[in-house]
């Protein structure tokens, strides 16, 4: 006899389970986590701590503002919208084009992570920015009067001195400046190699140093050249090789850095606005980035011969990527302008007339066209 398969009992979870298959519940990123993630990315693409500083100060106010609105990571062109009308209350336009092209760049980040399918800040047109001249710099005077704060016969002044020389006159930025070595100067041919590692875009130039060429060549001058041997000689002491940095630090206080060391950055900043103060100059006109102005300034209305840098010339010494910032430098001021407009004489040449005929009535006349009017009127009513 045929035995009968045994029969299990099935309960209502076992058929769920084989009918129902499991959900994939997908969650949205939260704005922390893509914000990590981002600024992890922009390291690795090599830009500096202060542009990553800026970006996140520039997205932190971002997430802030679409938590206290409940916008998620999906963000909308509504949403976007009324964010950027937000701004515009409480930032310039400039204020906004930045934080605008901060979110654009996170935006086309976020669509090749896959999260976005479109970046709803493309859709966003710039603010119009009023009309910028040249950025702020020295003038002559001032840029002479800081220039005579550092005690030259100290090693620290001598130091600073040269540094000062160079960052208002070469247009180094203070990255670039402190971590210079010794075997990119090249006094034979008065120019300075920075190196890609320090550059700010990545890329190596060449920079020249303030010269003068004759017969026998190019010279440095010796404004630059008499400070620069002796700092040479003095740095000789601490037997340190060319490829040690050639500013360094000459102290042998035990809190400060160790001599021989690269000078810091934020120490150039402090002896920066120590330096200004004894010259009698507001500290905050003479940062760093200030005296980069200054010598962009210089560059674009020409020194002691008058000869103006092209605004391509101008880039290439400064470092930059584009002709934009070139071309404040040669935009000038209105000075600039009135005096260019008066030279050009734009009327000589077209003949204008330097006598008029202008018909002048007495009293007498203008008496008489009146009366003339008024009974002219009279034959009218009648």
């Amino acid at each position: 006899m045929r035995a009968e398969p045994r029969r299990t009992a099935v309960t209502l979870d076992d058929l769920t389970a084989s009918v129902v298959p499991e959900l994939v519940v997908e969650t949205t990123p939260s704005w922390d986590l893509m914000l990590d993630r981002y600024l992890q990315w922009r390291q690795v693409q090599g830009l500096s701590a202060g542009t990553r500083r800026i970006d996140q100060l520039q997205l932190q106010r971002l997430a802030t503002w679409c938590a206290a609105h409940g916008v998620t990571t999906a963000v909308t062109r509504q949403a976007v919208g009324d964010y950027i009308v937000e701004l515009d209350g409480r930032l310039s336009a400039r204020g906004v084009n930045m934080a605008l092209q901060t979110a654009q760049s996170f935006g086309d980040w976020m669509i090749a992570e896959a999260v976005w399918t479109t970046n709803p800040f493309r859709s966003i047109r710039k603010r119009r920015e009023p009309r910028r001249g040249a950025p702020a710099g020295l003038k002559p005077h001032e840029l002479s009067q800081l220039l005579a704060a550092p005690n030259r016969d100290r090693p620290g002044g001598l130091r600073d001195y040269l540094m000062l020389y160079i960052a208002a006159f070469c247009g180094l930025r203070i990255g670039e400046l402190c971590y210079l070595r010794a075997s990119d100067l090249n006094m034979a041919e008065c120019w300075l190699r920075v190196a890609a590692e320090t550059a700010k875009t990545r890329t190596e130039r060449r920079v020249w140093l303030p010269h003068k060429e004759d017969r026998r060549g190019r010279h440095l001058l010796p404004e630059f050249a008499e400070p620069l041997d002796l700092w040479l000689a003095y740095r000789a002491q601490y037997d340190i090789d060319d490829d040690a940095p050639l500013f360094v630090n000459c102290s042998r206080h035990p809190n400060h850095a160790a001599p021989g060391s690269a000078v810091d950055t934020d120490v150039l900043r402090m002896n920066l606005r120590r330096y200004a103060t004894k010259a009698g100059l507001p500290p905050t006109r003479c940062s760093p980035h200030k005296l980069r102005h200054t010598a962009g300034y210089l560059m674009g209305r020409g020194g002691l011969t008058g000869q103006v840098m092209p605004p391509q010339d101008i880039m290439r010494q400064l470092g930059h990527c584009t002709l934009t910032m070139a071309m404040h430098y040669a935009k000038g001021d209105e000075d600039d302008v009135r005096r260019s407009f008066a030279a050009a004489a734009v009327t000589g040449t077209v003949d204008v007339p330097t006598r008029h005929r202008v018909r002048v009535d007495s009293p007498r006349g203008i008496l008489a066209r009146l009366e003339r009017a008024e009974e002219r009127v009279a034959e009218l009513e009648r």
